[in-house]
């Protein structure tokens, strides 16, 4: 879609806290895991080590640096880590879920702007933006608002009091581990393989 002719309402965006913070933090976890195992396959090794902790810390990067939310009178755009704005019609918004949400070890305010159909349209956490700018936002939208409860929800909970606001990977972390290990497990095979020939 287009973007909007009308003027900004209110623009959100991603808190100024802890960025470098964060993307140092990432290049040190990255080197700590990735790069011991790959110096052992010499050189190739750690060329491709230094690909995958480049790619990482690139993507937490354009994690912290990147999003925006943009409110205008009758839009709702947001910016991800790629991409341009996609913007939604204030019309479809029918509804607002916000609280605190279980994801791992933490439990980030969440705020998630839904349709009529309960399905999620935008999802924002205060780990992102600032939780008064959030506040903000709730605000400026004309649509009935449903607090969580104070105690963190897990996806699955929530799923049961919203349908459709959480997705499958979170609901499933156990399945989506094992995943991810075959993913591991099939590329670190072919790779030795191709070193091998």
């Amino acid at each position: 879609m287009s973007s909007p002719t009308d003027p900004p309402v209110l623009t959100l965006r991603p808190t100024t806290e802890r960025r470098v913070f964060t993307v140092a933090l990432a290049v040190i976890i990255s080197s700590i895991f990735i790069m011991p195992g790959a110096v052992t396959a010499g050189w190739i090794g750690i060329l491709v080590g230094l690909a995958v902790v480049a790619a990482f810390v690139g993507l937490v990067a354009l994690s912290r640096f990147r999003p925006l939310v943009v409110l205008t009178r009758t839009h709702l755009g947001h910016r991800g880590m790629f991409g341009g704005i996609r913007w939604i019609p204030r019309s479809l918004v029918k509804g607002i879920v916000h609280g605190p949400v279980l994801l791992g070890r933490t439990a980030p305010h969440t705020v998630f702007i839904a349709d009529e159909g309960g399905r999620c349209l935008l999802r924002l956490m205060d780990g992102t933006f600032e939780r008064a700018d959030l506040d903000r936002l709730v605000a400026q939208l004309p649509a009935p608002v449903y607090p969580l409860p104070l105690r963190a929800l897990t996806p699955n909970k929530l799923d049961l009091l919203y349908p459709g606001l959480t997705s499958w990977w979170e609901r499933h972390p156990i399945g989506l581990a094992f995943i991810i290990l075959a993913a591991v497990l099939i590329v670190t095979l072919c790779t030795a393989v191709i070193i091998a020939l």
